[in-house]
């Protein structure tokens, strides 16, 4: 009779660990979409002419959602998903890879020396994302995931040197993303490295070409430029 009662013991609490893993495992499996806000350290090359930036900062906004191709983990614990990142937006401050005789040399009136004040160079950027990914959940609300993707974006250059013109250049670029994440709950820690080129259009103003018998028009000068980004980015994540 002990034997019988120890066993229906073990079977209610076999039951119940059961019923509170499946809980565990609907519970971490439930966070299927994801805001980053991150930090990294960006690099753009014109390849054109060999100059390089680095940035000064950068930093990141993203949003998008993890879908999973199928309900039941495999093994328990790695499900296969599709991320799609609906929102990527990313701004960088740079800054030139390399020291100028010109600036070095400069008296201390620098700008009066230049005649333009230099605003330095920015770079801004809006993409979505799309690729596979995989997640592994070994234990408990703990998450491992990894992930791929084609990041098509629009990528948008500031420049104003203060011995160049000032210019702007535009451009749809083929960006990748790949990376992973380590998740408990609510809260993910990740990093990903981000890679792609474009060839931009730049438009640049000569304003002291301007003279009253001038067309401002007249003075916008056009090109072509390719370049090359490459970031690296660290991130906090919620999942929700």
């Amino acid at each position: 009779m002990k034997k019988n009662i120890l066993l229906t013991v073990l079977a209610v609490i076999f039951v119940g660990l059961s019923a509170v893993a499946e809980e565990s495992s609907i519970n971490a499996w439930g966070r299927k979409k994801y805001f980053n806000v991150g930090y990294g350290i960006q690099t753009l090359e014109n390849k054109d002419n060999g100059m390089k930036w680095k940035s000064d900062i950068a930093v990141s906004l993203v949003k998008g959602t993890t879908y999973y191709l199928h309900s039941k983990p495999i093994l328990g614990m790695i499900k296969f998903g599709i991320d799609w990142t609906q929102v990527d937006l990313n701004y960088a401050k740079l800054k030139e890879d390399f020291v100028r005789e010109d600036i070095e040399n400069a008296p201390s009136d620098f700008e009066e020396f230049v005649g333009k004040k230099d605003w330095g160079q920015h770079q801004l950027e809006y993409s979505m994302h799309v690729g596979p990914s995989i997640t592994v959940n070994p234990v408990n609300y703990l998450k491992i995931n990894a992930y791929f993707r084609y990041a098509p974006s629009f990528s948008a250059v500031l420049y104003n040197d203060a011995n160049e013109d000032m210019q702007f250049s535009g451009a749809f670029a083929n960006y990748f993303v790949t990376g992973g994440a380590v998740s408990w709950k609510i809260i993910s820690l990740g990093a990903e490295y981000r890679w792609g080129s474009a060839k931009y259009k730049t438009f640049s103003f000569d304003d002291e070409s301007v003279t009253d018998d001038i067309d401002p028009t007249d003075v916008i000068k056009t090109a072509k430029q390719k370049m090359n980004t490459s970031s690296v980015r660290f991130y906090v994540s919620l999942r929700f």
